[in-house]
């Protein structure tokens, strides 16, 4: 991922180190949540596991909510695109991950969260117009190469020396 953003980051600010902070802290997160998953969870409904997340979730982010309550309430039509976003398309998403916990382990299933840069930056190009450069592709070719290696799709060579 330093590959993927080398050029593009900032230290100037609090706000670049906060944001390297919370992408190393999620980064920990879901290494240590998909084993702990795996181990005291396994067997568990992952429709169940889902609805705990997203409970979860919604109550630690309660207290900011109330927090920054906007003065003029939003109409219906946002708070429809607000629930279809925050639960449905997350909560689909969760049930697909403890399913790929439970069938193929937590290994290959964080791998998944490998790609986020890669297909971020592809997105970015597509929809943005932005600009990708050589070190955001050789980033990424790391990226796919290692995800690649984590899952198994790429042996490593073994050494034959006696």
């Amino acid at each position: 991922m330093i590959l993927l953003v080398w050029s593009k980051g900032s230290f100037s600010s609090g706000a670049g180190i906060l944001a390297v902070a919370a992408s190393l802290g999620a980064t920990l997160c879901y290494g240590v949540g998909v084993n702990v998953a795996k181990k005291h969870l396994a067997g568990v409904d992952s429709l169940v596991l889902s609805g705990g997340s997203m409970l979860g979730s919604a109550l630690l982010l309660l207290p900011a909510a109330v927090w920054t309550w906007p003065a003029v309430t939003p109409p219906a039509g946002a708070w429809i695109s607000a629930l279809l976003l925050g639960v449905v398309c997350p909560g689909m998403a969760y049930v697909l991950f403890y399913r790929l916990v439970d069938t193929v382990g937590p290994s290959k299933t964080v791998a998944v969260t490998y790609l986020i840069p890669v297909f971020g930056m592809l997105w970015g190009a597509v929809f943005l117009g932005e600009k990708v450069t050589s070190g955001m592709l050789g980033g990424a070719a790391v990226i796919l190469l290692g995800t690649a290696l984590t899952t198994g799709l790429l042996a490593p060579r073994k050494d034959h020396r006696p």
